[in-house]
């Protein structure tokens, strides 16, 4: 594991927000992964970010601390199916939310989410 690795399933809008949020406060974006299978929503996430961008789960997402699914409710399972080998129990798992913050410190890498 990863302990600095934030992934992302999902690279719209709701993703970009959180990933802005994240680089604007410190996380450097070499710790930031982004899962999407849209190939121009990966470029400007890289661009703009200097994130790590790919169109499928691999290795790296099973490493990650915390995986955010940043997906709309209709498309959750399709964008689920293929991270599926990748996702482990540790990771939080939510369709879309309004608002996230980390809990620093604790070990599961803990999510308060309000959706």
């Amino acid at each position: 594991m990863n302990p600095d690795t934030i992934a992302f399933i999902g690279g719209g809008n709701m993703a970009g927000a959180l990933i802005g949020g994240l680089i604007k406060s410190g996380r450097r974006a070499a710790d930031i992964l982004v899962v999407e299978p849209v190939e121009a929503q990966r470029v400007q996430l890289a661009s703009r970010f200097g994130v790590q961008a790919q169109a499928s789960a691999d290795a790296r997402l099973a490493a990650a601390a915390l995986v955010v699914w940043a997906v709309k409710p209709q498309l959750f399972a399709e964008a689920a199916a293929p991270c599926r080998a990748g996702a482990q129990r540790r990771h939080v798992a939510r369709k879309q939310v309004a608002c996230v913050s980390h809990r620093e410190g604790h070990p599961s890498g803990l999510l308060h989410v309000a959706a």
